[in-house]
């Protein structure tokens, strides 16, 4: 079955779309949207990228809908936002750097291939692909050993319907500092994603704090940290 040009482009949007339109709105109403393999997600859409180029260089058609060019020069903009969720996540490893910039590619090849409009083509390459210096260059920040983050304990709510996470941030030179997050345990699974509730801070001391730390559930809704209580919200 032949894929027509303008199926090809919007399958391309709606999936380099899917991850930061969903992690944002999710955000919005005070949840977390996560994917359950973000290298596997990473390596299908980089597949489905190269597919869809394929089929666009087997079709003869040309572009007829505005809608379809205006989509096209906004797609590398779009493959920017995934690396940008990814690094939020904290899931830019090889691979998926990797993947992420065939679909970066991919994107642009359609956009010189099907974009007429010398200037809406210049525009979109030109600035798209400035902006993977800066992106970078946080890459390389966040793939620096510090900060390090260690979970050193959790302690569950009495009816288990939330847990106290306590961690360690190391920032070397600069030292460091304890905090402790309240995360519900129940969250809302589905095949390939999961949606959990924002972890709510309670606590933010300083470095190391968590060797003399003093911290119990009164109830299920309020939680004492050295003597100090805290309400689960």
């Amino acid at each position: 079955m032949k894929l027509s040009l303008s199926f090809v482009i919007r399958t391309l949007t709606v999936m380099n779309l899917f991850l930061p339109v969903c992690t944002v709105i999710f955000n919005i109403f005070g949840c977390k949207f996560s994917l359950f393999n973000y290298t596997v997600c990473a390596v299908i859409f980089a597949v489905i990228s190269v597919a869809c180029v394929v089929c666009s260089f087997v079709s003869k058609e040309k572009i007829s809908k505005k809608s379809d060019t205006a989509a096209l020069v906004f797609l590398p903009f779009i493959t920017l936002a995934d690396i940008s969720i990814y690094l939020y996540e904290g899931k830019l490893k090889a691979v998926v750097t990797a993947c992420v910039l065939i679909c970066f590619v991919c994107s642009a090849v359609m956009v010189i291939k099907y974009v007429k409009n010398i200037f809406l083509k210049i525009l979109s390459i030109t600035v798209s692909s400035l902006a993977i210096f800066p992106i970078a260059l946080f890459v390389g920040i966040m793939l620096d050993p510090f900060p390090k983050i260690t979970v050193v304990n959790t302690v569950p709510s009495p009816e288990g319907t939330y847990y106290a996470e306590v961690t360690d941030v190391d920032t070397g030179a600069l030292g460091g500092e304890t905090c402790v997050h309240i995360h519900k345990t129940k969250n809302f699974d589905l095949l390939l994603f999961n949606i959990s509730k924002i972890p709510q801070r309670v606590y933010l001391g300083e470095w190391k704090a968590y060797e003399d730390m003093q911290i119990y559930w009164i109830n299920e809704h309020l939680i004492e940290i050295d003597e100090i209580e805290y309400t689960i919200e």
